[in-house]
């Protein structure tokens, strides 16, 4: 696969606080295929997709050098994996097309209390079109196809602060969160309508939330929350994974052995509340000889571990 990305940025302040901010991004690619194997079909295919113009502009609003607000529109795309490409017969299929999207957005970053609070925040709306599925059209055979059009919107906020308890400890605690909404616009598969669905192997909501207290002498400790919602495991929208929240504990000690060499001992514990959740799901799985559908690879349940660190800088 060979390629050509030529791109541009340009960066100005129109009055003062006010910035805009624009590029373009021009892509083609091409592909060349060669079959040697076995000699009865060796070939040689050439295929290329158009050229693929992606723009974008912002508009960044500065009140003070700590507080950024921002509005930004733009056009991207992603091109189809190598096995995507390609018939189930190992020949370029000449029908697929790179996905490519639209997306708006409105954000904001700020710091605070003197640079030790930083929040911020996104609003979006990505239209993606040509979405490239795994069409089955056969036992253990796909092919990619353009299906459709999908529909992704949502809102993301985030927070971390400083805070010095005293000259000898400080905490860091954080949050972040996702709230989205992600439906497929417009999806045809197969002869079956699947519009206005939601967009399988997709989570609406997420959180992460956590602290880190440090001690000056070298002691540690973090503790990690994660909130997965329950997510749709094939187009039809007729089975769902679970919600579930996961908590991680760690406890660590930094300190120096010699000038330059350092050492780090740290004990954890994953899963505390040993929740029963999916590490991984494969969506729209499809059974063999008869068995059901695998659609879960279930997680570890509650689980230790401890390490121990050199590290030495010359």
């Amino acid at each position: 696969r060979n390629f050509i990305n030529v791109f541009a940025q340009l960066r100005f302040s129109i009055i003062k606080k006010l910035e805009i901010q624009a590029g373009i991004n021009y892509n083609k690619t091409s592909f060349e295929l060669k079959n040697t194997f076995p000699q009865e079909v060796i070939s040689n295919e050439d295929y290329s997709y158009d050229g693929i113009w992606s723009p974008q502009v912002s508009l960044l609003y500065k009140p003070t050098t700590l507080q950024t607000l921002y509005v930004s529109a733009s056009r991207g795309f992603s091109l189809p994996a190598i096995e995507e490409t390609l018939n189930p017969e190992g020949t370029i299929n000449p029908d697929i097309k790179p996905e490519n999207g639209y997306n708006f957005e409105v954000g904001g970053k700020f710091y605070f209390l003197n640079k030790k609070l930083f929040t911020e925040f996104a609003v979006y709306n990505m239209q993606v079109n040509d979405l490239l599925v795994a069409q089955r059209v056969g036992e253990d055979q796909y092919v990619g196809v353009n299906a459709g059009e999908t529909l992704h919107q949502g809102i993301e906020i985030g927070a971390n602060y400083y805070w010095e308890v005293s000259r000898k400890c400080n905490l860091q605690p954080y949050f972040a969160a996702s709230i989205g909404n992600y439906e497929f616009k417009e999806f045809n598969d197969n002869g079956n309508d699947y519009s206005g669905n939601e967009l399988t192997g997709v989570p609406k909501n997420k959180i992460n939330a956590g602290l880190r207290a440090e001690m000056d002498f070298g002691l540690y400790f973090t503790a990690d929350y994660y909130y997965i919602d329950g997510m749709p495991l094939n187009d039809a929208n007729s089975l769902y994974s679970a919600s579930y929240n996961l908590l991680n504990l760690k406890a660590g000690y930094q300190f120096t052995i010699l000038k330059g060499l350092t050492s780090n001992i740290a004990f954890g514990v994953n899963n505390v509340t040993d929740t029963h959740y999916a590490s991984m799901v494969l969506v729209n799985a499809t059974g063999f000889n008869g068995t059901s559908p695998r659609y879960y690879y279930p997680a570890l349940p509650l689980n230790y571990y401890g390490n121990l660190s050199l590290n030495y800088i010359f």
